[in-house]
C-alpha cells in the first residue's frame, strides 16, 4: 500500500518529465539529451593555451577556421573564435569574436561575448596524451567542434575525438569536416 501511494505521487513528476524531454532520436538535435555529458579530467587551462585549428564543426559554424585560448592570465582568461567572412563577389576576410573566459572547473569556462551580453559555456570533452587534438563543446549542446594544433595530418586522433562525441551523443552525421 505505501509503494502504491509512493508511485502516485511519483507518477505526475516523472510523467512531466517525460513530456518535457525532446525526441532523443529527433535529427534535427546536435547531440541527444538523453546521454550524459561528461568531460576529461586529464590537462587543464595551460594545455588549451594558444591557437586550435577547427577541423570539424556543429552545424551553424562552417565559417570558424580556428579558436584561440588565453589561459595564461591567472583570473581572466579569454577565447577568440576565427571566421572567414565572406560576400557575393568572393571577396573573404577574417573576422574575430572575442569572449572573457571565466573558469568554473577544470576544462570548464564560462564564456561572455565582449560585445555582446551573450554567455555560454565550454567544456572540454576530450583531449588526446599529447594535447594535440580536442572535442569541445557547449552544455547546452547548441555547438561543439574537434579541434587540433595542426590544420592536417592527425587521421587517429580526429577519428577518437569524433567518437568520444559520438559517445556523449553528438550527432556527428551533422558536423562539418574540413
Amino acid at each position: 500500500m505505501i509503494l502504491r501511494s509512493a508511485l502516485a505521487c511519483l507518477a505526475p513528476t516523472l510523467l512531466a518529465g517525460c513530456l518535457a524531454a525532446p525526441e532523443p532520436n529527433d535529427p534535427s538535435l546536435l547531440r541527444n539529451p538523453t546521454v550524459p555529458l561528461s568531460i576529461i579530467s586529464r590537462g587543464g587551462a595551460e594545455t588549451m593555451n594558444g591557437e586550435w585549428q577547427v577541423r570539424a564543426s556543429s552545424p551553424g559554424y562552417s565559417d570558424m577556421y580556428s579558436l584561440t585560448f588565453n589561459t595564461k592570465a591567472a583570473a581572466l582568461h579569454t577565447v577568440e573564435f576565427q571566421v572567414e567572412s565572406c560576400d557575393s563577389s568572393g571577396n573573404c576576410e577574417a573576422l574575430s569574436d572575442g569572449w572573457q573566459a571565466q573558469p568554473v572547473a577544470q576544462n570548464r569556462w564560462k564564456l561572455t561575448s565582449e560585445t555582446t551580453d551573450t554567455e555560454m559555456e565550454l567544456w572540454v570533452i576530450w583531449i588526446d596524451d599529447g594535447f594535440r587534438t580536442a572535442a569541445v563543446g557547449s552544455p547546452d549542446s547548441d555547438m561543439a567542434f574537434i579541434l587540433d594544433r595542426k590544420p592536417s595530418g592527425g587521421a587517429d586522433r580526429i577519428m577518437a575525438a569524433s567518437e568520444v562525441l559520438d559517445f556523449n551523443g553528438y550527432n556527428m552525421s551533422a558536423f562539418v569536416t574540413r
